[in-house]
């Protein structure tokens, strides 16, 4: 709903980035774009009958905890609401990240991917694009086709690019998924499954030999050079070929990166982006004049809930016992399975702390969902993790990392990838360990009270 920029589209197949209850036979291509996941969201709300309990236009402010009736009160804009169960559903890439450093001494436009101004056109504009993940290469690449665009790419490290091979999918594929959609639609989903849960192994978990990782490593580079061709300028082949190891950032599929920053229309710069003057941007101590400038710098992923302040037994917050600090705009967050957190009773998460894998999300949240409900079926009073249970989940949590891509001394700052508390920002293992650990109340690790 969000992020309607040029070029928006899964980077997770459809038959995966999908719920299991409602798998979709109409994805147009393999890869849906955001229109296409956004119908699919919308028609799930209507065959689920989920709208007719939603509040629109209703933001909470905060949720306290009573003991003494073991519910939650929760404020809004609309008025105060009570709760046996309160869930966190916000998701976390929800609040755009800006750039560490004051914007607004430019004066021209400027708009962050997650807050994009679809009235703007941006043809015959010199146009400076800063950040390379996901969104930036999406992007870059379709501003790159604009009508007297000129488009600077300021990436401070390059990422990995695979090939997406993004075909369509014919009319009679489709028939096909919608007249068979349990086997035919199950069985392309339990293979894709596979597929990212060995990508996983290869790129992300350092138990796996090195010489799978040297051999998968080997051939996504020749391939990127074979991409930007003989012909790529030796310092533009320097930038565009990453350092580190495959998987200390996501690895990104497309099929025209490679080829658009080869175009005279596009600058790539390489330098660390110093600032934002009145008529650019100052990168490796030089100027470049803009008329736009697009951020795509990602989301505050440790925002959670957050600013909505949740407070737990003996009045306590949810942001003290997850130790954040604002000013530096960093958490600890000490939870179970990324689900519950002890001293707030009755209080769950989906897409919680360490949770976001390598495979589909749709996936984990299905997992998550399904552990709340069989906690929630116990018919408790009160429901919350023990204390114990939390503190094995969170030290399992910071051994297994060692053992992952995101402790790598190549892949820069520690704290880019590892809380202070050791504990990682995404899920360290594969999404099938991440099931098992939550296909089944754990009933010894829960404090039940009746």
């Amino acid at each position: 709903r969000s992020n309607v920029y040029p070029g928006c589209e899964a980077d997770v197949v459809g038959v995966l980035y999908s719920f299991s209850f409602n798998m979709n036979p109409g994805w147009t291509k393999k890869w849906a774009s955001q229109a296409e996941i956004l119908a699919y969201i919308e028609d799930t709300y209507a065959t689920t009958h989920v709208l007719q309990n939603v509040h629109f236009h209703t933001s909470a402010t905060s949720a306290v905890w009573d003991s003494e009736s073991s519910l939650w009160t929760i404020y809004t804009n609309s008025g105060t609401y009570t709760a046996d169960y309160l869930i966190s559903a916000c998701g976390m890439l929800r609040d755009p990240a800006y750039p560490p450093f004051d914007i607004t001494p430019f004066k021209g436009k400027q708009m962050h991917t997650a807050e994009w101004d679809p009235t703007y056109d941006f043809s015959h504009k010199k146009i400076g694009v800063i950040g390379t993940g996901s969104s930036g290469v999406q992007v870059s690449c379709e501003l790159a086709k604009l009508p007297g665009a000129e488009v600077t790419i300021y990436m401070r490290s390059p990422p990995w690019v695979g090939r997406k091979k993004n075909t369509a999918n014919s009319g009679i594929t489709r028939k096909i998924y919608g007249a068979c959609p349990m086997t035919t639609m199950w069985l392309l989903r339990a293979a894709y499954f596979v597929f990212f849960e060995v990508l996983y192994k290869v790129a992300y978990d350092y138990t796996t030999p090195g010489v799978l990782k040297r051999v998968a490593r080997g051939i996504l580079e020749k391939d990127m050079r074979k991409r930007l061709g003989e012909g790529c300028p030796d310092e533009l082949m320097g930038k565009m070929i990453p350092q580190y190891p495959i998987g200390c950032k996501r690895i990104c599929l497309h099929d025209e990166w490679l080829e658009t920053v080869l175009k005279e229309s596009v600058e790539v710069v390489g330098a660390r982006v110093e600032g934002v003057v009145c008529n650019g941007v100052r990168a490796g101590g030089e100027e470049r004049e803009h008329d736009v400038l697009v951020y795509a710098t990602g989301f505050k992923a440790a925002n959670f809930i957050h600013p909505v302040k949740v407070v737990g037994k003996g009045g306590r917050t949810l942001d003290e016992a997850w130790d954040r600090d604002a000013a530096k705009d960093t958490v600890s967050p000490a939870s179970y399975l990324g689900i519950a957190t002890p001293s707030f009773p009755n209080f769950f998460m989906l897409n919680g702390p360490a949770t976001n894998g390598t495979n589909s999300i749709f996936f984990s949240l299905e997992c998550q969902a399904s552990l709340i409900t069989q906690l929630i079926s116990t018919g408790s009073r009160t429901i919350e993790p023990t204390p114990t249970a939390t503190d094995r989940h969170t030290a399992t949590c910071a051994t297994a990392v060692q053992q992952t891509v995101f402790v790598h001394p190549g892949c820069g700052p520690r704290e880019s990838l590892v809380n202070k508390n050791g504990l990682p920002k995404s899920w360290y293992g594969s999404m099938t360990g991440y099931w098992l650990a939550t296909r089944r109340i754990r009933y010894s690790d829960w404090m039940f009270e009746e």
